[in-house]
């Protein structure tokens, strides 16, 4: 199926511009037709201004020869009638008075004036603006006799509409290429540009949800970072312990007791449940967070992070020390959570 004309435009401003002038054009060519048909009276004017002429000159006997479609009705004072010319088939009105008169009978138009005889001379002549057909014609002889004016007339009318279609499409498509340039600058990622506008339309509308979007996704987008960020030091914490450990195996600085075994499974173990925690990470888009609580023994946990701190971060001069009561009672908690937010604040505070 082909396109529309308008779906071949390349930009909103053209489609809006060529839709008004559009509409302008055929609003200027109806008022046009009903203007001519409102004004085409004005030949009926002339129609009767000419039998009128014509009805002095029969009375002068100068009316030679009778026009085709003229009739030339003589009323003698006895009453006597006689026909010149065209038979129309219609008889004007008598008129006694000895005043000139004129009129339309049926599609024809009359004028009557008193000879010096004492009877009366009536022209009638058919008249085109008379009837559908008459007043269709009489519409487009008016059109046509002023056409020139019309027609500069409506090429002022479209330029002037052109401009304030040119006017108005840019201030109402103005938010549309802010968008447009904003999602382009997406693409290369970057959220922080903003769609202004003062508009309360489907325009505005869409300009402010754009806005949402894009601070919407400028928030996932840091989330997205720092997580990564997070995920890695996470990672790197249990492998440098386990590396420091393999190399002092390798080195001889240590022997592969159990003791340095079970720190080593312990890391290796910790980095399992990160891994496994990153699976979870789905859940955080809808606030769901798993909590395995339980009753969590604070000095062994304590306990347990500084052997870890000893293990990772060796040679630093620093002395950690645990002052937890033995008589602490157990924290109702997630033990790895915990343990993950104390290793952190240690190893923090030893390496700064």
């Amino acid at each position: 199926m082909s396109a529309r004309p308008l779906e071949r435009l390349p930009t909103i401003r053209a489609k809006l511009g060529s839709t008004i002038v559009v509409a302008v054009a055929v609003t200027i060519v109806l008022s046009y037709f009903l203007i001519g048909f409102a004004l085409r009276n004005s030949p009926r004017d002339t129609e009767a201004v000419t039998a009128l002429k014509n009805a002095r000159k029969a009375v002068l006997g100068r009316l030679e020869p009778i026009p085709a479609g003229t009739m030339v009705v003589r009323r003698s004072a006895g009453g006597a009638v006689t026909i010149e010319g065209s038979n129309l088939q219609v008889l004007p009105p008598t008129f006694d008075d000895g005043a000139p008169h004129w009129g339309v009978v049926g599609a024809n138009v009359y004028a009557s004036i008193s000879d010096p005889a004492g009877g009366t001379i009536t022209v009638v002549q058919r008249s085109p603006s008379r009837g559908f057909l008459g007043r269709i014609s009489a519409t487009l002889g008016f059109l046509q006799s002023v056409w020139w004016q019309l027609l500069a007339a409506g090429l002022v009318s479209a330029a002037i509409a052109l401009l304030m279609a040119r006017w108005l499409a840019r201030g109402m498509t103005q938010p549309l290429r802010d968008m447009a340039q904003a999602a382009r600058r997406m693409e290369t990622g970057d959220y922080s540009t903003q769609v202004h506008t003062r508009s309360r339309d489907e325009v505005g509308q869409l300009a402010e949800a754009f806005n949402t979007m894009s601070a919407e996704l400028e928030g996932v987008e840091r989330l997205r970072r720092e997580l990564v960020a997070n995920v890695s030091h996470e990672l790197k914490t249990p492998i440098a312990a386990i590396r420091a450990h393999l190399e002092n195996v390798l080195d001889g600085v240590e022997r592969p007791d159990p003791e340095t075994l079970q720190v080593m499974l312990t890391q290796s173990e910790r980095l399992g449940r990160l891994v496994d925690q990153l699976l979870d990470l789905s859940r955080l888009e809808s606030g769901d967070v798993p909590l395995d609580r339980s009753m969590v023994p604070l000095g062994p946990l304590v306990s347990q992070v500084l052997s870890e701190i000893d293990v990772a971060r060796p040679g630093r001069g620093v002395v950690v020390t645990s002052k937890v009561d033995d008589d602490l009672p157990p924290a109702f908690a997630d033990r790895e959570r915990v343990h993950q937010v104390l290793f952190n604040l240690v190893d923090n505070a030893v390496r700064y």
